[in-house]
């Protein structure tokens, strides 16, 4: 995977879709030819974004 460098606006601006419901989100994914990627549910979004940000929001140890 290649690697972002900048603020999390930037690097995730073109990346992620924010959808109602889950069958808007797969309406809309069946209309991208050239998408790859998964439609997540909240609690698996939660996770993933926990994952990727969560070095981002914990304090520096002093």
């Amino acid at each position: 995977m290649e690697r972002a460098e900048g603020h999390s606006a930037a690097v995730c601006r073109g990346y992620l879709r924010f959808f109602a419901t889950r069958s808007t989100a797969e309406q809309w994914t069946g209309w991208q030819a050239d998408l790859s990627g998964a439609v997540l549910d909240q609690v698996e979004a939660e996770r993933l974004g926990a994952e990727i940000f969560s070095p981002l929001l914990t304090a520096p140890a002093q």
